[in-house]
């Protein structure tokens, strides 16, 4: 989105023309589409190596090894916000 935004900018200022301008956005579009089709072909790997038996055991393993790191996050904004009040919560 940011690449529209500086790619119509530059047409308003007339550092562009139109043209350039769908030449880089079929650029930008392109560079997206890539970049799905990259996460898409590793997700599908991944998935290629888990064998369809042991799938929701490692999902369980997966999802219990987030647990301790977002419980972290929580209690380090948790902190944040009573730091920022001055220590009402």
């Amino acid at each position: 989105m940011n690449d529209r935004r500086a790619i119509f900018s530059l047409i308003a200022t007339g550092r562009i023309t139109p043209a350039q301008a769908e030449r880089l956005l079929a650029i930008a579009n392109e560079r997206t589409e890539a970049l799905l089709a990259l996460v898409l072909c590793v997700g599908a790997l991944f998935l290629m190596q888990i064998s369809r038996h042991n799938i929701l055991p490692e999902m369980l393993h997966f999802f219990r090894s987030l647990i301790p790191a977002a419980a972290a996050a929580l209690n380090n904004a948790q902190n944040a916000v009573n730091q920022m009040l001055g220590g009402l919560l």
